[in-house]
C-alpha cells in the first residue's frame, strides 16, 4: 500500500505553485526585521505570517518526505526531498531575527504588548518561551549564521537514514508456512512477534547481522552527531548536550536525573516481568527477539486502513475547532 500524495498536492505542479507561494511569503516576513517590536501590532503581524508559511511549509516538507520515504534510492524523491530541505533552511535563515529581536527589547515592553493586544494570545507561549531561553538564543548574524548550517548539521542524520533504508538488503527467512520471505524493516517487527521462536531468531539474528558489517560507518555517524550537539550546545552557553536536550523538552537535569532513579530503583519489577514471561512461553532463557511477543495473544488482530484512519480522525476532533 501507498500513500496517497494526491490528497495533499494533486500533481507537482500545485507543489511548486505553493512553495512559490511560500517564498513569496518569506520575503515578506523580512520587511518586519528591524521593527518587529516597534508596536504589537507589528509583533501580532509578523507571527501571523510566520503561522501561515509555517502551515505552507509543513504540507510542502509531508509531500516531499513521504515521496522520499515511498523510494529513498529513487533520484526524482532525492532531489525533491534535498528540495525541501533547501527550503526549510531558506526558512530558517529568513526567520532568525524574529527571536533575538524580542531578546534584545525590554521584556516589560513585550509583557505590555501580550497584554494589550488579544491578537497575540495564540503566539503568547512562544514568545514567552523566547524569553525564558534569552540566555540561549544568540544575536541576529549568530542566528542566520547557525541556520544556514541547517542541512549540513542534519547530515549525519540523513546519511544514517539513507544507509539502512536504502542501501541496506536483508537475506531472506523462512516463516511459519514454510515460504521464502524478504525481511524488510516493514515487516521485522511482525517476524518478532511471531509465536514461532524460530522466525522470531531468524529476523533478529539476519537484522544484526547487516548492522554489524557497518558497525564502524554507524559509530562514525553517531559520534558526528555527539560532535555536532555538544559544539551547538557550547555556542548556546548551554553547560552541557543534555542541559540543551532536557531544556528544549520543557524539563531540567533534575527532572532526567529523578526519572533514572526511579528506573534504576524500579528495574526489578521489569526483571520480575521478564521471568514470568519465560514461564509463560516455557522457556528457561529470554533473549531479547522473544521480548515483543505477547503470550496472551489468541490470534492476530488485523486492522484496516480505513479503520486505522477512524480511529485517528476520531482522536483529534477535540483539536478539530482550533485546527479548521
Amino acid at each position: 500500500m501507498k500513500w496517497n500524495l494526491t490528497d495533499i498536492f494533486k500533481n507537482k505542479q500545485e507543489f511548486e505553485k505553493e512553495k512559490q507561494l511560500m517564498l513569496k511569503n518569506i520575503g515578506k516576513i523580512e520587511n518586519y526585521q528591524g521593527i518587529l517590536c516597534d508596536s504589537s501590532n507589528n509583533l501580532y503581524e509578523c507571527y501571523n505570517l510566520y503561522e501561515i508559511i509555517l502551515k505552507q511549509f509543513e504540507k510542502i516538507y509531508s509531500y516531499g518526505m513521504l515521496n522520499y520515504h515511498l523510494d529513498m534510492a529513487n533520484q526524482d524523491s532525492i532531489k525533491l526531498f534535498k528540495d525541501v530541505e533547501n527550503l526549510g533552511t531558506i526558512l530558517s535563515s529568513k526567520t532568525s531575527f524574529i527571536s533575538p529581536e524580542i531578546n534584545v527589547n525590554n521584556e516589560e515592553v513585550i509583557s505590555q504588548f501580550l497584554i494589550e493586544n488579544e491578537l497575540l494570545e495564540p503566539y503568547k507561549r512562544d514568545i514567552l518561551d523566547t524569553l525564558d531561553k534569552k540566555k540561549h538564543i544568540l544575536n541576529k548574524e549568530t542566528e542566520k549564521l547557525l541556520s544556514n548550517f541547517q542541512e549540513i548539521f542534519s547530515a549525519p542524520e540523513n546519511t544514517f537514514d539513507i544507509l539502512t533504508n536504502a542501501e541496506f538488503k536483508y537475506e531472506d527467512l523462512i516463516d511459519e508456512e514454510g515460504n521464502s520471505v524478504e525481511v524488510t524493516d516493514s515487516n521485522y517487527s511482525l517476524f518478532l512477534r511471531s509465536k514461532s521462536e524460530k522466525v522470531r531468531k531468524q529476523a533478529f539474528l539476519i537484522v544484526s547481522k547487516k548492522y554489524s558489517e557497518f558497525i564502524n560507518t554507524i559509530t562514525e555517524l553517531y559520534l558526528a552527531n555527539v560532535k555536532k550537539n555538544a559544539v551547538i550546545s557550547k555556542l548556546r552557553n548551554y553547560d552541557s548536550g543534555l542541559q540543551k536536550a532536557v531544556i528544549n523538552d520543557d524539563a531540567s537535569i533534575m527532572v532526567y536525573d529523578s526519572l533514572i532513579k526511579a528506573i534504576n530503583s524500579g528495574v526489578s519489577s521489569n526483571h520480575e516481568f521478564i521471568k514470568l514471561k519465560g514461564k509463560l512461553l516455557s522457556k528457561d532463557d529470554i533473549h531479547i527477539y522473544d521480548l515483543y511477543l505477547n503470550p496472551f495473544e489468541k490470534k492476530k488482530e488485523l486492522v484496516t486502513y480505513e479503520e486505522a484512519k477512524k480511529e485517528v480522525l476520531d482522536s483529534l476532533a477535540i483539536l478539530r475547532q482550533r485546527l479548521y
